[in-house]
């Protein structure tokens, strides 16, 4: 009886552990994707400059390099950092949520009221962002905001913004609403409105390049 030669199988092997490694590699940056921010809108969280990592299949996986759903995988929380399409915008930004279906959500001199809550507030002392990029805009007020999923660091001038204080906003089935933690400098939900969950691009999983 001939035996097959020893490389044969090794062939086998190879192309048996190559096809799968080669639709990783294709699909891996249609599903997580490093993104620059560019503006001030989420600092101090998120800063100028800094390269983060968008998980684009959070929440929905789609057929590969197109927004058409295949399944949905569950529905953002509070206190996440989406990645999102704003309605009149050609590219996508990134911001916090707030608030979910059935929540209200408040805006009190740049502090959240969520169902006629206001969120626990903690003073940080700003000469800790002093060294920022000045295209930040860091606030003459950085305060750590805790009470909507998560705590994060937010910044405001008071007198600064004429939405300091906006709302109330009822958040409707299949929306979230939006904030960015610049309250200053930010076009988020307090304009726009909550904003439709099919917007949602995908979730703020990491930063590749931190600048501090």
């Amino acid at each position: 009886m001939r035996q097959a030669p020893a490389h044969s199988g090794r062939r086998r092997r190879w192309l048996w552990w190559s096809i799968p490694l080669l639709a990783v590699l294709l699909l891996t940056p249609e599903y997580v994707r490093a993104y620059r921010v560019h503006g001030p809108s989420d600092a101090p969280s998120y800063v100028w400059g800094e390269v983060i990592l968008v998980n684009r299949a959070a929440y929905d996986l789609r057929i590969p390099y197109t927004r058409r759903t295949l399944v949905s995988r569950g529905s953002p929380e509070r206190g996440e950092v989406i990645l999102v399409s704003f309605p009149g915008q050609t590219y996508d930004v990134i911001r916090r949520v707030i608030g979910t279906p059935g929540d209200t959500v408040e805006l009190r001199d740049s502090r959240v009221l969520l169902n006629g809550n206001e969120l626990n507030y903690l003073p940080l002392d700003p000469r800790e962002f002093s060294g920022l990029d000045e295209r930040n805009r860091i606030g003459s007020v950085v305060e750590q905001e805790n009470g909507a999923g998560s705590t994060h660091p937010i910044t405001y001038t008071p007198g600064g913004c004429g939405l300091a204080s906006a709302g109330p906003f009822e958040v409707p089935e299949g929306h979230v609403f939006l904030l960015g933690d610049n309250r200053d400098h930010c076009t988020d939900s307090r304009t726009i409105g909550p904003v439709a969950r099919k917007a949602i691009v995908g979730r703020v999983v990491g930063k590749i390049r931190s600048i501090r």
